[in-house]
């Protein structure tokens, strides 16, 4: 790491956060400052629908739609359209799966 870099609030709270890593720190705050990173994949096979993430309409929903990917704006707004649509379908599933209410009206 360059320390030159470092000198912002956030760089110094990594300098804190990679000191309180160490056991010997750990022991005399008394607590753990770290955890495990939580990929998507993790939490959805966690939450039971690693499904998902094979579904073809996924890369719909995901997808990039800036306009200077295409020339003709009717084909953009095709685009945000379907894009908007199925990122809804997606995310009613996913609340459906986590039990969550209130989704895409």
């Amino acid at each position: 790491m360059n320390p030159d870099l470092m000198r912002s609030t956030y760089g110094k709270l990594m300098y804190l956060l990679q000191d309180a890593g160490k056991p010997d720190i750990s022991r005399q705050l008394g607590m753990v400052l770290r955890k495990p990173i939580v990929t998507v994949k993790a939490f959805a096979e966690d939450k039971g629908m690693a499904a998902i993430l094979e579904d073809p309409k996924l890369n719909l929903a995901t997808q990039d739609v800036r306009e200077g990917k295409s020339t003709d704006g009717s084909t953009i707004q095709q685009a945000v359209l379907a894009n908007s649509e199925v990122t809804c379908l997606v995310v009613g599933v996913t609340y459906a799966v986590l039990g969550v209410t209130g989704c895409c009206t």
